[in-house]
């Protein structure tokens, strides 16, 4: 029976790919991005919400689904601060996660970012967060590094 995924960090290079690659997928009927601005493109399965990821009645509200993915991730320099970098990189990915669980999602797919293992504590941070109690049973849970996604993209324009 065809689903629905939820995509955070659709904006990004990987989520935009994430985004175009369920749009052809038979498996689900919706794709929900849930975005801070609108994807530059439209699509029948595609349900864009602008929301504002501190916002948790309004996450509450929009994250039912079935599987959700999680690509949002940010950089210190485009960040501005250690603090607006953890903001994006560890507390949108956990409060995103918990409420999906708590709104019956059982499947959780993670994308971390490039040498999280050895050099981010945020990245693992978030990583270990996701294995938590406090994030409930997830049927499956699947956590990918950077590192292991196909290289040779095409340079990072992504829809910002």
């Amino acid at each position: 029976m065809p689903g629905t995924a939820i995509v955070i960090g659709a904006t990004g290079l990987v989520g935009a790919l994430l985004v175009q690659e369920l749009l052809k997928d038979s498996h689900f009927e919706k794709v929900k991005a849930l975005v801070r601005k609108p994807l530059p493109f439209r699509d029948g399965k595609l349900e864009q919400i602008v929301v504002d990821f501190t916002d948790e009645a309004a996450l509450q509200s929009v994250l039912h689904g079935d599987v959700l993915f999680c690509c949002i991730g940010t950089t210190i320099k485009k960040a501005g601060s250690q603090e607006a970098f953890t903001a994006v990189d560890y507390d949108i990915p956990v409060r995103c996660g918990t409420i999906a669980r708590r709104n019956g999602i059982t499947q959780f797919h993670l994308v971390s970012s490039i040498g999280a293992q050895a050099s981010s504590k945020t990245s693992t941070s978030v990583q270990r967060a996701a294995q938590k109690p406090h994030y409930g049973h997830w049927n499956s849970r699947y956590i990918y590094l950077s590192t292991q996604l196909p290289h040779g993209q095409p340079e990072r324009n992504a829809f910002r």
